[in-house]
């Protein structure tokens, strides 16, 4: 053999013992025919082989399924699961409970990885021997100064701290490469349209030994006007925040992780507080959840104040928990050009 052909053979040799763990991924679809081919195949024509792209059609009604259902034809990796609309937490379950990877990966139908996603994914998980491995999402077009070559690694409480805080490790599964294992007995709560996922990477940060974050944008997000989040607020959406986390600090207090305790509390705070504003952009008059929001940030009190970042939150949150109708009012002043 010559030495070309030997430097080809190991290199070949070392691309495939890297691809020797199997991925699989889980795309939850409904109503997203413009944007699912470009999801799908942005896995399948990636550099990392080794996969399973599961598609769970959560009750289209347009032609999502027969678009994924032509592409599974031309491709065995990929397996497409028609049900009844179960909601998101719905179709995030079925997939995972029907991948036979060795790692999970989630993947929005309205977003697409870089060729080389699920390739650096691996790559960081492996050098770090990390439970996950988690990479920057970036929007299209959306120029953002950072530096590509930070990389942070985490322990279990440097993992839950960073997770509460909510910048470089926030709840998402769509940036992450998980171990099948630490979803072990693990399902998703269908009672939740909003912040499934949230729910569960609190669940599997309780499992974790190390987390590795590298600063590569390899996840590409697209804002779609239709998308859950982008829609009016809606009574899902202040019931899956307030059952999500209140579970969180609860979870803390019971485990006897003070410094923890404190934390999510403050996450709490900060996340219901967005929540209150969102309310009164959307001109959303449930006075009773509101009335909890408040009750909960007067009980947090000075350390979730002080946790904001500008002065002018700090201001209004003040506001909020000492008078809802002066801040949804001044809310409504303040913002009435924008």
């Amino acid at each position: 053999m010559s030495k070309v052909n030997m430097t080809i053979s190991k290199q070949a040799s070392k691309q495939a013992s890297k691809q020797a763990s199997k991925i699989s991924i889980i795309i939850p679809a409904y109503n997203c025919e413009t944007t699912i081919e470009r999801c799908i195949l942005g896995i399948t024509k990636g550099t990392y082989n080794n996969i399973e792209v599961i598609v769970v059609d959560n009750g289209s009604e347009d032609s999502t399924k027969e678009i994924a259902n032509k592409l599974a034809d031309k491709d065995d990796r990929i397996i497409v699961i028609h049900q009844n609309n179960q909601g998101p937490a719905g179709s995030r379950d079925t997939g995972l409970k029907n991948a036979t990877g060795d790692y999970i990966a989630y993947c929005d139908s309205d977003d697409w990885f870089e060729p080389d996603c699920l390739e650096s994914l691996m790559d960081f998980l492996t050098r770090y021997n990390a439970d996950i491995a988690v990479c920057r999402s970036q929007i299209p077009g959306k120029i953002i100064d950072y530096n590509p070559f930070e990389v942070q690694v985490w322990d279990k409480d440097g993992a839950i701290d960073a997770f509460l805080e909510h910048k470089k490790l926030n709840g998402v599964l769509w940036n992450k490469l998980i171990r099948r294992e630490l979803f072990d007995g693990i399902e998703f709560d269908k009672t939740l349209w909003y912040w499934e996922d949230l729910a569960v990477v609190w669940k599997i940060m309780k499992r974790v030994n190390r987390v590795v974050r590298f600063n590569e944008a390899k996840y590409n997000f697209y804002v779609h006007p239709e998308s859950m989040c982008a829609k009016k607020y809606s009574p899902n959406r202040i019931y899956s925040s307030l059952k999500v986390w209140n579970k969180i600090v609860e979870d803390c207090s019971d485990a006897g992780m003070e410094e923890h305790s404190r934390n999510a509390t403050v996450a709490r705070f900060k996340w219901l507080y967005g929540d209150l504003k969102l309310m009164f952009k959307d001109d959303y008059d449930d006075k009773e959840s509101m009335k909890t929001v408040q009750c909960i940030m007067r009980q947090t009190g000075t350390i979730g104040i002080k946790s904001l970042e500008s002065k002018k939150d700090k201001i209004f949150a003040s506001l909020c928990i000492a008078d809802l109708n002066l801040a949804k009012t001044m809310y409504k002043i303040l913002n009435r050009s924008k």
